[in-house]
């Protein structure tokens, strides 16, 4: 009974973030969550350098990864779009 109300309760947080963030709009919310962790965790062996590699894909899946050519253009800010 708690399992399934705690399941109800992250899906519902879940899926009201992923309607008001336009950056996490790739990612799809597995069910149960909870139980499930995106394909990319689950894909990483428990080695420093390989969670450092799935931090960045989570990033560059979430579009909060900023790439260094965007990273020059926002250092003037005429050319800076937000």
């Amino acid at each position: 009974m708690f399992k399934k109300a705690s399941n109800d309760y992250w899906e519902t947080t879940w899926r009201q973030e992923l309607a008001t963030q336009s950056t996490i709009k790739y990612l799809q919310v597995q069910h149960p969550v909870v139980d499930n962790p995106h394909n990319l965790w689950k894909s990483t062996r428990p080695k420093q350098h390989e969670i450092q590699h799935a931090e960045i894909k989570a990033r560059l899946i979430t579009g909060t990864f900023i790439l260094q050519g965007n990273d020059m253009k926002c250092l003037q800010p005429a050319n800076c779009v937000e």
